[in-house]
């Protein structure tokens, strides 16, 4: 027992008892040969790092200089990814873990997304079968039909989400339109959108679409009117009970220079006009 421990990029050996996950923990050291970054573990276990030791004096992994660092290693027939933030040299280093490729074949991801400097939340993409609450997102996984599944409460699309939507979309973009679908086969079997709106079995008047201004007035709609087969537009003025509106070709001064003014006396009261 006990330790022979030189700087990399020479050997480092370490008797002892314990895991990988057991250094993280404190629980004990284990058997370390390290040749360049290359660790080997008493379970079978292989792995690397960067910048990064394991200091036995105090167990626990240190930097080697002040920069950030990295570990992967293989385990149980599990592998992981490990990253750290830099940090200062011999100081002690907190893992995290980015990557989690299991023995079931599910994979875990975990990261922290970064915006110009600025931390604006965390990504996690994991099997149905991990981390099948809200907020995940589920590629292939068994729990899930499609391809590809977002479950959170709103998505927002150039805007922080309106509690009101499931999914909100904003822009300014002059001259063009915000959104574009396209289902484009030279068909004329290529539809474009499919809405499935109120009741199951329409009992009265159920809008499908809503237009409003750019001050949110709302201005009309798309309705389906019950009692009948077919749809309306709606809209607030009455433009649609109207033919072709356009400039009348009579002249309006004329018409009114035209209205000749009559005076008239009753016959019982003549003093009256």
């Amino acid at each position: 027992t006990g330790s022979l421990a030189v700087d990399f990029p020479q050997a480092i050996l370490h008797v002892g008892g314990g895991t990988i996950q057991d250094w993280d923990a404190g629980l004990g050291p284990t058997i370390q040969i390290s040749t360049e970054n290359t660790i080997y573990g008493p379970d079978g276990q292989i792995g690397f790092v960067q910048n990064a030791r394991f200091d036995d004096t105090d167990n626990r992994w240190e930097f080697v200089v002040n920069a950030g660092a990295s570990s992967f290693y293989s385990s149980g027939g599990s592998h992981y990814f490990r990253v750290t933030a830099a940090g200062v040299a011999d100081n002690p280093i907190t893992w995290t873990t980015a990557l989690t490729l299991a023995t079931t074949g599910a994979a875990t991801f975990s990261s922290t997304v970064v915006s110009g400097g600025f931390t604006v939340g965390t990504l996690t993409i994991a099997d149905g079968s991990i981390d099948d609450t809200d907020g995940s997102i589920a590629f292939g996984a068994t729990d899930f039909t499609g391809v590809g599944t977002i479950e959170c409460g709103h998505i927002g699309i150039g805007v922080a989400p309106d509690a009101n939507y499931v999914v909100d979309i904003y822009g300014d973009n002059a001259g063009d339109a915000i959104m574009r679908l396209k289902n484009d086969g030279n068909n004329h079997n290529r539809y474009g959108i499919s809405m499935w709106t109120g009741a199951d079995a329409w009992s009265a008047d159920v809008y499908q679409m809503l237009f409003y201004d750019g001050n949110g007035t709302w201005k009309g709609g798309v309705q389906w009117v019950n009692g009948t087969t077919s749809f309306e537009f709606v809209e607030t003025s009455d433009v649609k009970l109207k033919g072709p509106v356009c400039d009348t070709s009579m002249n309006g001064l004329d018409i009114i220079k035209g209205i000749r003014i009559r005076n008239y006396s009753r016959i019982a009261t003549p003093e009256q006009e």
